[in-house]
Order: C-alpha cells, then structure tokens, then sequence
C-alpha cells in the first residue's frame, strides 16, 4: 500500500502539495483545539499561557491555509510548518521553565 501512495505521489506531486497541505491544516486545527484545551489544566502549575498561544497560533496558521487554497499548497508546508515548529519549540522551552520554576 505504502509503495503505491509513494509512486503515485511522486507521479503527481500538484495533487499530492495539495492533499499534504489539506492534511497539514487539518493537523494545525487538531493539535491547536487539543492545545488549547490542555492549557487550562496546566494554569496553576504554570506554562498554560504559552501552550494556549501556541494553540491559537496552529489554528490561524490552519485558517491561513484554508482561506489561501490551492494558492497556498505551494508554500505552506514550508513556511506554516517552520512557524508552528518555532512556536511548539518556544512554547515547550517556556512551559517547563515555568513548571521548574514552580517547583
């Protein structure tokens, strides 16, 4: 199955951008509700401030996506990818600065 989903993706990587951005932003929304959510439990330890930015980042960066498409198949995984990595990586870094300085 996997050798067949990778020929023909590479046989048409036009739809296959696309598929993966639609996939992409789908991600975005998933992880940023689940973000958002866990935030709130994290509140009295510390850290749930950056983890709820880090939520509504993912899912802006998926609205962006869908607003823009099939426009943005050609540079969000790229850049809308690299943005919510430095994001989650910033969030992570604060939030158990945060949790280690509570405890």
């Amino acid at each position: 199955m996997n050798i067949v989903v990778g020929i023909w993706t590479i046989s048409n990587p036009d739809v296959s951008m696309l598929r993966l951005t639609v996939i992409m932003a789908i991600c975005f929304i998933v992880d940023g509700i689940t973000e958002i959510g866990y935030s709130f439990t994290l509140i009295s330890v510390g850290g749930g401030l950056y983890l709820f930015t880090s939520g509504i980042a993912g899912l802006i960066l998926a609205t962006l996506i869908f607003l823009k498409l099939p426009e943005s198949s050609n540079y969000a995984l790229g850049i809308y990818l690299g943005i919510k990595l430095i994001f989650y990586g910033a969030m992570l870094s604060m939030a158990g600065y945060s949790v280690r300085k509570a405890a």
